[in-house]
């Protein structure tokens, strides 16, 4: 469902402008793309979205005697705009212990382990002093 939401904002978008750069719509392709990619379970259809969104751009360039020029600034946009947010959501959904260990101040990594518990090598350090 969060990626029908997202192409919805991008279709919207499109009706202002077929660059799909607009002030005015630019947010609410971003905020989309974050929560489709913070929502969506599996990568594959996400990015089978940005794929048809990349056609159907190409098609409506064409279709409007547009150059190429134009569906490359259709293609830029949806990359930072919508493919960069949407990455970020990835990112926040598959690494959810990541965010809670920096907000509580905790170290992270197999080092983080053997720092709290001094083993043979705590010792052998404060044994060389």
């Amino acid at each position: 469902m969060p990626l029908v939401a997202l192409l919805l904002a991008v279709a919207l978008s499109l009706t202002v402008t077929l660059e799909l750069w607009n002030p005015y719509t630019a947010i609410a392709p971003a905020v989309f793309g974050y929560l489709a990619g913070r929502r969506s379970v599996l990568a594959r259809p996400g990015l089978l979205t940005f794929a048809a969104m990349a056609v159907v751009c190409l098609l409506l360039t064409l279709v409007a005697g547009r150059g190429l020029w134009t569906w490359l600034s259709q293609l830029a946009t949806l990359a930072f705009a919508v493919g960069v947010p949407w990455l970020v959501g990835r990112y926040v959904r598959v690494h959810p212990t990541r965010r809670h260990r920096l907000a509580a101040g905790r170290p992270i990594g197999a080092g983080a382990a053997r720092g709290g518990r001094p083993g043979a090598a705590g010792r052998a350090v404060s044994d060389r002093r």
